[in-house]
């Protein structure tokens, strides 16, 4: 009786032990996926002339907001904007301004 209990237990911590490095290892590639997205993303704006700039500072508190403008053009991407953005999309809002 004593050895089953032990048992269970030991493949019990097992299971939720695995359950748990699957969620570590999702949530680490998602990561990895978003940060390489934004990587073409901001190599894309660069490539066209666009430039980082300081869009707006809130009264108190951090969370300045940062955007993309092209000195000769009147287009501008707002960074929140460009990370929900998707490659295809920003391609052609770029083409279209």
């Amino acid at each position: 009786m004593v050895d089953r209990y032990f048992a269970f237990k030991f493949y019990a911590v097992c299971i939720v032990l695995a359950v748990l490095i699957l969620i570590i290892i999702v949530v680490l590639l998602s990561a990895l996926i978003h940060e390489i997205s934004m990587r073409h993303k901001l190599r894309l704006l660069e490539s066209m002339g666009y430039e980082k700039y300081l869009y707006s500072v809130p009264a108190f508190g951090n969370g300045a907001t940062y955007g993309w403008k092209k000195q000769s053009g009147g287009l501008r991407i707002l960074d929140y904007e460009l990370r929900r953005m998707s490659y295809k999309k920003l391609k052609s809002t770029l083409k279209e301004g």
